[in-house]
């Protein structure tokens, strides 16, 4: 972390004194500590997303803000919430910290890299690509534990060693009991590794039948939401439906490695998929959204604070029920987007963000 920090700090041109870069980590790894002890997972959420909106210049109120400052101004008096260039590269420093080591990283990660698709960050951008590489590694992570699951054999030697004592006619009783506590120990300290191999297998069991219905999904071209085969609609229509259809089947956060090339071919299969790139303004997206798929989102959408932290689910419920693009848009882009347009983007693009989002969504609700 401290070369990192190092480095991003002057990528943002802020010089710090002798001590004060090891003080920002200690602050950033109390932070971390401090949402790993929250037992309240609304107040987790929160954190994590404020965390978010300070990265990206998002306005947060003045409490939030200052809590998280005050795990920085305790090391360093000398430290001022009122730099906001600062509080925003440590923030995204800290986001770093829980995608690296935490029970919540893949919440960080997720819901870094949805905002990400209609903001720019307002500390350095070298936080966000190490999210993403992370994001990557975790994926791969996932996997690769599944396949390396073994459980050790129960150690009986001890056992024998008491029966032969036994059958010997031994009457040493304290010599018995000291042998009968060492099994004990050694049973215990077994049952519990078989307990965490247990886990595992579940686990890796859940990641296999994840990848089962994902190959299915593949095979049968078919379209749950919009109950008909890909061949019956058009990639500008199905390609927010697919992104959402293919998150539903993630279990194991933070999702399958290979999901963007999944999402790929099954646009292929559509009755227009050439496979050509073409790019789209996302207000021609969400005028084609299938009605199936706005009240999908509206529905998950309603019970969370989160839906303004999604652009493409945000996009969804404010055209909802709109005749016009002039309708929402104007206020989405100026509440939403910092009063920048999106660029035009493809397909897999539109796709893959509306994934993550569903994800986010998922991941708070089982948190």
């Amino acid at each position: 972390m401290n070369r990192n920090l190092h480095e991003w700090y002057l990528d943002v041109g802020i010089i710090l004194q002798d001590g004060q870069l090891e003080k920002r980590v200690l602050g950033i790894e109390k932070c971390v500590e401090a949402l790993e002890k929250e037992k309240d997972s609304g107040h987790t959420i929160v954190r994590i997303t404020t965390l978010v909106k300070l990265y990206y210049g998002i306005p947060v109120d003045e409490e939030a803000r200052n809590l998280f400052a005050d795990f920085f101004s305790t090391e360093d008096p000398s430290f001022s919430v009122r730099n906001t260039q600062e509080l925003a590269l440590l923030a995204g420093a800290t986001l770093v910290a829980l995608a690296e080591d935490s029970p919540y990283f893949y919440l960080a990660e997720l819901l870094s890299l949805a905002v990400s698709f209609g903001r720019t960050p307002t500390s350095t951008m070298g936080i966000l690509e190490h999210i993403r590489t992370q994001f990557d590694a975790s994926r791969i992570k996932l996997r690769e534990k599944a396949k390396n699951v073994s459980i050790k054999p129960f150690p009986a030697k001890q056992i024998t060693e008491l029966e032969k004592m036994n059958a010997e006619g031994n009457e040493e009783e304290s010599k018995q009991i000291t042998e009968i506590i060492k099994i004990l120990k050694v049973f215990q300290t077994s049952y519990s590794d078989l307990r965490m191999k247990v886990q595992q297998l579940s686990t890796a069991t859940s990641i296999y039948e994840e990848d089962s219905q994902l190959l299915w999904w593949i095979l049968s071209e078919w379209s749950e939401m919009l109950h008909c085969s890909l061949h019956m609609v058009k990639v500008q229509t199905s390609c927010l439906v697919l992104g959402w259809e293919g998150a539903r089947m993630v279990e194991n956060f933070p999702g399958p490695y290979a999901m963007e090339g999944v999402l790929q071919k099954q646009f292929r299969a559509c009755e227009d998929g050439t496979g050509e790139v073409a790019s789209f303004t996302l207000s021609e997206i969400i005028a084609n959204t299938a009605s199936e798929l706005r009240a999908d989102v509206i529905t998950e959408c309603q019970n969370t604070s989160l839906a303004n932290m999604l652009p493409l689910c945000s996009a969804i419920i404010r055209s909802d029920n709109t005749e016009s693009v002039d309708e929402w848009y104007p206020k989405y882009r100026k509440e939403l987007l910092g009063g920048i347009d999106v660029p035009p983007k493809t397909f897999l693009d539109y796709a893959w963000q509306i994934y993550l989002e569903h994800l986010v969504l998922r991941c708070c609700s089982e948190l």
